[in-house]
């Protein structure tokens, strides 16, 4: 000090300074004294004061909302920092998904797509380089993900259409942020999967077919579900009648043939006839036929589905066939007597 005034007949004089950075530096003061004064006092050297420089005592806590996280979430994290030391100069964050520190401040926020564990880490520097660091554990949950389907029905028959309805459900119906965005339908027989929400499908085999809807979020999780369909084949009748009626047949007029084949599942698409008579095979549904000799003819239809399931007919001695009636006409010779 260069002039200290006097209060009351006493001299008070405090100095500060910033001390180092280094902990553990000691620093002595040796070097004061009264070198003059307006009474003319002076003194000898006063007694060495020193001190040891320390590191700083800095807490952190650290917390996040919310606290249940499903992947898709964005996490909220609060940093609060206190120190006893020099100011602090720098934050930074770690997620604990392998990409390092950040930069930021005393509040940050991330988004976990993954369920998991991570540590999160913190860190707070002051201007001297002291730090301090403050995990904490976040553990991310698979987000609510249910594939669920109903179907028309649990048996059909061959060419039948069935049909499926998806009711799956994701926790966006409580509030998570995952939709499901793909939908693939695998209908257990070989054929092309479906892709749509909803689906429906004909099955042209008999047998037992495993359906399987797999479901996939927005993140990429996914679920399955699975059930099955009894197909059956079709109820497929062939049958027919004709006109004019046996006895009505002769030779050389046309015998009218009618289909009257059923059938519960694909439809009819081919038919055959065979005559019996060695004629070729006709393939309309409702033929005309002349025989032309007399005789009895077995008649056979076959008939066939577009799933390829085909059915016979077969009516024996149904064309009897005969001549036409022929006329005899005999003069009448009238003698007179």
């Amino acid at each position: 000090f260069s002039a200290i005034p006097a209060v009351n007949g006493m001299v008070h004089g405090w100095f500060s300074a910033t001390l180092p950075c280094t902990a553990g530096l000691q620093i002595v003061n040796d070097q004061y004294l009264v070198v003059s004064s307006t009474l003319g006092v002076t003194s000898p050297l006063g007694a060495a004061v020193s001190l040891t420089v320390i590191s700083p005592t800095i807490s952190v806590d650290l917390s996040y909302l919310p606290l249940d996280v499903v992947a898709g979430d964005q996490v909220n994290f609060t940093a609060q920092v206190n120190s006893d030391g020099p100011q602090m100069a720098a934050y930074a964050w770690d997620f604990g998904e392998g990409g390092g520190s950040v930069p930021g401040g005393l509040a940050a926020s991330h988004t976990y797509n993954q369920d998991g564990s991570y540590e999160v880490v913190f860190t707070a520097t002051d201007s001297c380089g002291y730090y301090e660091v403050a995990p904490k554990a976040v553990v991310v949950r698979k987000p609510v993900l249910s594939a669920r389907f109903e179907q028309s029905v649990q048996e059909a028959v061959v060419g039948e259409t069935v049909y499926f309805t998806n009711t799956s459900t994701t926790g966006i119906q409580a509030g998570e942020a995952t939709p499901i965005t793909q939908w693939l339908w695998d209908f257990g027989d070989g054929s092309a999967p479906a892709t749509t929400p909803n689906a429906e499908h004909a099955y042209m085999k008999d047998g037992t077919f495993n359906v399987t809807l797999t479901v996939t979020d927005a993140l990429g999780y996914s679920d399955q579900a699975a059930s099955s369909v009894e197909v059956s084949t079709p109820d497929l009748v062939a049958d027919f009648v004709y006109t004019p009626m046996p006895a009505n047949i002769t030779a050389g007029s046309a015998v009218t043939f009618t289909d009257q084949s059923t059938t519960n599942g694909p439809p009819i698409v081919a038919y055959s006839w065979d005559f019996g008579d060695n004629s070729l095979p006709v393939s309309i549904q409702n033929p005309e036929h002349i025989y032309l000799d007399v005789g009895t003819y077995t008649v056979t239809l076959v008939v066939t589905d577009a799933a390829g399931y085909h059915d016979d007919e077969v009516k024996s001695e149904i064309v009897v066939v005969t001549t036409a009636g022929t006329d005899v006409y005999l003069p009448i010779i009238l003698r007179n007597r």
